[in-house]
């Protein structure tokens, strides 16, 4: 995103396809796709309430059946602008990592969308929720709302495995002082200081969003693992805050040959299985 004001940025409204209404909303084009993609792959979809906001969920088969911790994923910051000027209509990204993390996870999992994401903007919808808010209270109270539906699906003992990629690593960071029941949390390539990256990049700075960096410890007790790519040029490991790399419980683990994109999907059942040993 190139640094201009917002004054000087211009909406661009763009055309939106809806082609599944019925109780489960209005999907845009490319959550049409995923979720056929995710309807071939066995999952159930479906809407849960997020405050103000539905969000899309989609369920493993043996999301709901309550055996051991809910896998929960959060995405990406998708595609929030166009050409780096203009606000995207659609921030939903063509190139879900996180979903395809979560196909190949053999554990119950749950991927949840962000307000405004996947949904043909529905609710207090706003471009502000997946620009410079996209890391908002609004944004982390909605979800902390709707991932707390989605836990009690399977029974309200079973514990949680954050796990987000890129800025869902950021909001999975923030979510995790706030939900119960989290056992650990995994993030990949995940920007967690998010007023150094912006800086790093020229990026205008995200005002109206949290910052994980400025959050709390989290309990010493409570497994961190955060994954970064040596050739990642959008999450450099070395924005790795150093106050949260020498926090009690956190490990950080840089895979020199990954960028921020390979080789996460390939790779992902082994790693999944070192962040929880």
């Amino acid at each position: 995103m190139a640094k201009v004001s917002a004054f000087e940025s211009l909406f661009l409204f763009g055309l939106v396809f809806c082609s599944v209404v019925l109780q489960l909303g209005c999907a845009t084009r490319e959550g049409v796709r995923l979720d056929r993609r995710a309807e071939r792959s066995g999952f159930e979809v479906s809407v849960v309430k997020g405050g103000a906001f539905p969000l899309r969920v989609y369920l493993s088969p043996g999301a709901r059946a309550g055996h051991g911790p809910l896998h929960l994923y959060l995405e990406g910051d998708g595609r929030p602008w166009i050409g780096g000027r203009y606000i995207a209509a659609d921030p939903h990204g063509r190139n879900p990592v996180a979903f395809e993390l979560m196909l190949e996870d053999s554990a119950p999992s749950a991927y949840v969308q962000r307000p405004c994401y996947h949904l043909a903007p529905e609710g207090p919808c706003d471009p502000e929720l997946w620009t410079h808010g996209r890391y908002s209270e609004t944004v982390v109270s909605s979800l902390e709302k709707g991932i707390e539906r989605v836990a009690a699906l399977g029974g309200s003992n079973r514990g949680l495995v954050l796990i987000g990629y890129s800025g869902g690593g950021a909001l999975a960071r923030l979510l995790a002082s706030r939900l119960e029941g989290v056992r650990a949390l995994v993030t990949v390539a995940a920007n967690l200081d998010i007023e150094a990256w912006a800086d790093h990049h020229g990026f205008e700075p995200l005002t109206s969003s949290l910052n994980p960096v400025g959050e709390p410890p989290l309990p010493a007790d409570l497994p961190q693992v955060h994954w970064l790519g040596g050739r990642d040029t959008n999450v450099p490991a070395e924005l790795m805050p150093a106050t949260l790399r020498d926090q009690p419980g956190v490990r950080v683990e840089v895979i020199p040959d990954f960028d921020h994109v390979c080789c996460w999907v390939d790779r992902w059942p082994e790693l999944l299985e070192q962040s929880l040993d």
